[in-house]
């Protein structure tokens, strides 16, 4: 609730960046530049249902952006299928722009479907519970960025 000004108080904290849904903002735009201005980098994130056309005139603001592969409220989900495509648009409307934006994913990545995720053009990965439930994390997370690289050669 009320992101527009609970971002910015979390920018004070001195994180590197600070995401916030654009769902859920009022003015992402003065948001994202309040953030900046505070020396974080500004980050949205999208929920399944949210179209990537909703970011136009946005990418100039933001140096990441997340695209959600599950409904967002707690760890443990399946990634959505249909979530796949919006990952390759995503990809495809900021490689088109003049700007440097990381896209992340979040939701549902586990070894198996890092490596497609990746060749879809994501970034960066959000994999708490394929880290947090594995006896390994360590191990794990090697198995990750094995996968994820070897995703991004295809």
């Amino acid at each position: 609730e009320n992101v527009d000004v609970e971002a910015t108080k979390y920018a004070q904290l001195g994180p590197d960046s600070v995401t916030f849904h654009i769902e859920a903002s009022k003015d992402p735009v003065s948001t994202c530049r309040q953030l900046r201005s505070s020396g974080v980098k500004a980050a949205v994130a999208i929920k399944p249902s949210t179209p990537v056309a909703d970011l136009n005139g946005l990418l100039e603001e933001i140096d990441m952006l997340l695209v959600m592969t599950v409904e967002p409220g707690f760890g443990g989900q399946k990634l959505i299928d249909e979530t796949l495509p919006k990952i390759a648009e995503a990809r495809s409307l900021i490689s088109s722009s003049k700007f440097e934006i990381v896209l992340q994913v979040d939701g549902g990545v586990t070894v198996e479907n890092i490596g497609q995720l990746a060749s879809l053009g994501a970034d960066s990965f959000v994999a708490g519970s394929a880290v947090f439930g594995s006896p390994d994390r360590a191990a794990r997370i090697m198995e990750l960025r094995k996968s994820a690289v070897a995703g991004r050669s295809q």
